[in-house]
């Protein structure tokens, strides 16, 4: 029987060819130092020294991406009530137009009927509701889907939000704003309009959960925000998180954003 000492000892490495005893990784995690000695990447973690030895930026980084990560999380509860007043309103909306329609005299006046038509296009405009088998999930694709209805990008969505069930309302709604959030300043920066599309894929494969974005590629001279550079951590603490990987890939003028869960962890 192996002993709790063992285990630990099968989590490190030890690989640097000038420090022997130097902890190269943990427990599958790579580790990285500088010249003497000080960690400065583990786990998506970047770290500062001054001083020699004192260690400078990764406090402040932490609180930052805490800050964002907890605004994430009042902003999906926002969200969500938009939503619903949003829904209710088309929903009210619609019955006033079909007893408009009703009311309306035959032969219907021309004119009459062209501001009814205008109306109901509108209310189908805003009535961008999704029913992907999770609420969470919903709510982030109706919000975007309005964003990008306004910056006239399409944003076409194949979502099976059932095996999602595993995460927390917060994590999920974080990981798929980001996102989207991401390939929609990607997409709204394409001068062709026909080029101004996001695809979304959300499906299981095997015992796997799969999570594809595609969208336009950014140009190789528009830099992320320094907002944006945050967000990206986001996603990634979250994806460590849920014991996923995500791999991304550039191809064709193309940015693809590809994530693998375990199912139900």
């Amino acid at each position: 029987m192996r002993s709790n000492t063992d285990i630990e000892n099968t989590m490190k490495a030890h690989g640097d060819a000038v420090w022997r005893d130097l902890l190269t990784a943990y427990n599958g995690e790579a580790i990285t130092y500088d010249g003497i000695g000080n960690p400065t990447n583990y786990r998506g973690w970047g770290m500062t020294w001054q001083g020699g030895r004192q260690l400078s930026s990764m406090q402040k980084e932490m609180d930052t991406l805490n800050l964002l990560y907890e605004r994430q999380r009042e902003q999906y509860q926002v969200a969500r009530q938009n939503v619903q007043i949003i829904n209710k309103r088309c929903h009210e909306l619609k019955l006033q137009i079909a007893a408009l329609r009703q009311m309306s005299s035959a032969p219907a006046d021309p004119e009459l009927k062209a501001h009814i038509d205008e109306a109901e296009k509108a209310a189908q405009l805003y009535d961008a509701s999704r029913n992907t088998g999770n609420e969470v999930l919903d709510v982030v694709l109706t919000e975007k889907s309005l964003l990008c209805e306004s910056r006239r990008i399409q944003l076409n969505a194949v979502t099976d939000g059932s095996c999602l069930s595993f995460f927390e309302a917060s994590d999920l709604y974080a990981l798929f704003a980001n996102m989207l959030d991401h390939a929609i300043e990607s997409a709204v920066k394409v001068p062709e309009p026909e080029r101004r599309c996001i695809d979304l894929l959300v499906c299981t494969r095997q015992s796997f959960v799969v999570v594809n974005v595609i969208s336009p590629d950014r140009p190789a001279e528009s830099a992320d925000t320094r907002a944006a550079h945050y967000a990206v951590k986001v996603t990634n603490r979250i994806v460590q998180k849920y014991k996923g990987t995500l791999t991304t890939e550039s191809q064709n003028g193309f940015f693809a954003v590809k994530i693998i869960f375990p199912q139900g962890k």
